[in-house]
């Protein structure tokens, strides 16, 4: 889901879902910005894009419907070398390594990109925007960044959330005067990050996540005041259910929006909204290298390889053996386990550990842990992460969550 995904110190720049998504690789700010504007790498040969879980709308582009508790592989027909994959609700994307996009699932609004087409798409489809560095999806709504550095936007504009004016059904250029290394959309609102690192909000302001201290919306995006976040420049942002996550150059977490289950991970609070990004002093010191957002929960992994949770947790997608929300950032224990990639969806989390394991854990009505049969009912869930037997001994190099499916990159 809100993933993604998205640019931090420890990724180069690619992104998805609930959220934008990121490539596996130690980069600094500085070479984080020269990749979002360079040419696109190749990705690695022969890697895979597999999907499973919930299909009720095609968003595992397996060519059809109904859910799936094994991986599938995704376009298969199409043979290409995929770099990076997105997902949030019910939608998917990739980013293949020649720079072209593709999304499927869910299209109504043109939320996919795909045009005035409101049908459901159930297999990988071109979108035509030339060369494509980062995709993020959101509930309705999806944005791009090209390999120059420009800013695209398609999808439902009720609230402001495509930060232009025009056809929202397709892709079009949004008016920023400056180049945009990082991008993520929520449900109904969307965040920039452009080369200076600072930081741009548009849409749905009614829960406070745009961070400008009020509950107003915005149909243009509209700079974040960095003295908020201690004039430091934003390397990542993570987008979800009216929470907004700002991880800064030094590794600092900050969050806005709603506070319901405790989401913004500030502890207690005495107010439900939170109208200006402020700091989670619980994770000072942790150096945080990638955050992301999923359905009332977060999480935030540190450069050594420690994952912590907080929010909803009453389908154990906080990964501690419990079914307990958490108001404060709380370390998932794996054994020895450290990770270097998470995403977060509906009420599930997928990680990928440092050796390249996928694990899974949170909720599976739908498969999307990718367990396959090996589920005592149908209503079982994960409250600790787990190996996904599937792609044992295979090197797993990125990953996404939507509402109730997964998407992961598999090298050859």
């Amino acid at each position: 889901m809100r993933s993604a995904a998205r640019g931090s110190g420890t990724a180069a720049l690619v992104a998805v879902g609930a959220s934008a998504v990121l490539a596996v690789g130690l980069v600094t700010q500085e070479q984080r910005r020269e990749v979002a504007l360079a040419a696109p790498a190749k990705g690695p040969r022969g890697a895979s894009v597999f999907a499973w879980g919930g299909n009720a709308f095609g968003q595992l582009g397996t060519g059809s419907t109904g859910d799936k508790f094994t991986p599938k592989l995704v376009g298969e027909d199409l043979k290409l070398t995929a770099e990076h994959v997105a997902a949030f609700g019910q939608s998917s994307g990739f980013v293949t390594a020649e720079a072209q996009v593709y999304t499927f699932g869910r299209s109504t609004h043109g939320s996919i990109g795909q045009g005035d087409n409101m049908e459901n798409i159930n297999l990988p489809a071109k979108v035509d925007i030339g060369p494509v560095a980062q995709i993020s999806l959101g509930e309705f709504h999806v944005a791009f960044i090209n390999t120059a550095g420009a800013l695209f936007t398609a999808g439902r504009n009720w609230s402001g959330e495509l930060g232009r004016q025009g056809d929202n059904t397709r892709p079009e250029k949004v008016a920023l005067d400056r180049p945009v290394v990082d991008v993520a959309c929520g449900r109904t609102f969307t965040a920039v990050v452009d080369a200076d690192g600072d930081l741009f909000t548009t849409g749905n302001g009614k829960q406070g996540c745009l961070g400008h201290g009020s509950v107003t919306s915005l149909d243009t995006f509209t700079k974040v005041d960095p003295s908020l976040f201690g004039g430091e420049k934003v390397k990542q942002v993570a987008a979800g259910e009216e929470v907004l996550l700002i991880l800064t150059e030094n590794g600092a977490v900050y969050s806005c929006g709603n506070d319901d289950y405790g989401k913004l991970g500030l502890g207690n609070l005495r107010e439900r909204l939170q109208t200006t990004p402020r700091q989670i002093t619980s994770l000072k010191g942790e150096r945080i290298a990638q955050v992301v957002c999923g359905d009332f929960f977060c999480a935030a992994l540190s450069e050594n390889g420690t994952l912590f949770t907080w929010g909803m947790g009453s389908e154990g997608q906080l990964g501690h053996n419990s079914k307990t929300d958490l108001h404060i950032p709380t370390q998932v224990h794996a054994g020895s386990t450290s990770f270097k990639r998470i995403a977060a969806g509906g009420s599930h989390m997928l990680a990928i550990s440092t050796t390249g394991e996928l694990f899974a854990w949170g909720k599976g009505r739908n498969g999307q842990l990718g367990v396959g049969d090996n589920f005592e009912s149908v209503a079982i869930y994960h409250t600790n992460p787990t190996p996904v037997e599937f792609f044992k001994g295979k090197d797993v190099l990125d990953i996404a969550a939507g509402r109730d499916h997964s998407i992961c990159l598999v090298g050859a």
